[in-house]
């Protein structure tokens, strides 16, 4: 499995005595972290970071509308993300909830409910992650933290973001008709699905692996059998 050493945690933080609190606690639980602040070099960090987890300050968000966490949201759907605030702002906390919030924490945060809050998020992580070097059909096996595809005696093949979010699809719902509209959802991650992209990604992930792996259920889906 994913292990928490291997986990980055973005951190956007206002406050900078939370900040010097909570990131020594962060990093004694075993998580790497990038930061940013001020919000304004927050899209930098989403755009060019590689992270499984965000912890936000909702100062950080008020100053820009919420416009950090939608941004989050469109490169990352589904990574837990945990909220802090001094005080409640309904508003922007019923937002914060629309755009799926792992925990909300009010300011000053106490070690126990980051800690709790921590272990939730990497509770998610871990169901989302399939075990390291998961098995697929026709001896093909899938490494999901580098997202490569392995077969005895070839060299490794790297897969695409959507072609990972596919084929860890099929590997928690093994031996099961995935319909269109759920691929959509789980691939596109909330943007238009048109089926000739769909049969190209297919068709990719075809060639990297085998032609048998993905089999077309007409009007339907996709399976993938696990034999």
């Amino acid at each position: 499995m994913i292990k928490i050493s291997e986990m980055t945690l973005l951190y956007l933080y206002d406050d900078i005595k939370s900040h010097q609190k909570n990131s020594p606690l962060i990093r004694k639980n075993g998580f790497n972290i990038i930061s940013a602040n001020p919000p304004d070099s927050a899209h930098t960090m989403i755009q060019t970071g590689k992270m499984n987890l965000a912890l936000i300050d909702l100062h950080v968000l008020d100053q820009k509308g919420l416009d950090s966490f939608r941004y989050l949201r469109q490169k990352e759907a589904h990574i837990p993300v945990i909220i802090t605030a001094s005080q409640t702002d309904k508003e922007s906390l019923f937002e914060s909830i629309n755009l799926g919030i792992t925990r909300f924490l009010t300011k000053p945060t106490s070690k126990h409910a980051l800690i709790d809050a921590l272990n939730i998020s990497v509770k998610k992580i871990l169901e989302q992650h399939p075990a390291t070097f998961s098995n697929l059909p026709n001896n093909f096996i899938y490494d999901p933290i580098n997202k490569i595809i392995n077969y005895p005696n070839k060299e490794p093949i790297q897969l695409s973001k959507k072609e990972s979010l596919l084929i860890e699809l099929y590997l928690q719902n093994k031996g099961k008709v995935i319909p269109y509209k759920t691929i959509e959802n789980h691939v596109w991650q909330g943007s238009f699905m048109s089926m000739d992209a769909l049969r190209t990604l297919v068709r990719s992930i075809r060639k990297k692996t085998s032609p048998q792996l993905l089999r077309n259920i007409s009007t339907i889906g996709y399976k993938m059998d696990f034999n």
